[in-house]
């Protein structure tokens, strides 16, 4: 917005060749933003990746999904029943599958409180280190 100002300005007092050079600038770092997908690619946070933007669009609904790679269940689910309240105002498991090293997928429907985020929810479980749990993403609610 600085730089339209300045824009505005040079062009206001007479001096064309800098508002001109500013305007090119400007155009041509936003089309480079715009075609480098800025912020589009996964974020990683110490050994857990987040989903990728468009999965999270469902934040603003406050329902997220959370898939756990375990190896332990049972300890898992109860590491996180002692965690969950403190971002979550409801959860319930929606669905548990094997996979084939022998670990399990647990899968979680998260209302989240007003004042969390599906971010501070995953920094929340990453900071606890459980070893039980190898992989925590974000995936769309449907």
């Amino acid at each position: 917005m600085f730089v339209m100002i300045g824009i505005g300005l040079s062009a206001g007092v007479q001096l064309l060749v800098v508002a001109l050079v500013a305007s090119i600038v400007f155009n041509v770092a936003i089309v480079a933003l715009n075609r480098s997908r800025f912020g589009s690619r996964p974020r990683r946070l110490e050994r857990w990746t987040l989903a990728a933007p468009a999965d999270v669009q469902s934040v603003t609904r406050r329902v997220i999904g959370l898939q756990i790679d375990a190896s332990d269940a049972a300890r898992v689910d109860e590491r996180l029943d002692a965690v969950l309240p403190l971002c979550a105002k409801e959860w319930r498991k929606a669905g548990t599958s094997p996979l084939p090293n022998g670990r399990v997928l647990l899968e979680y429907r998260i209302t989240l409180k007003k004042k969390s985020s599906p971010d501070l929810l995953v920094g929340t479980i990453a900071r606890l280190g459980i070893p039980e749990i190898g992989r925590v993403a974000l995936i769309a609610e449907h």
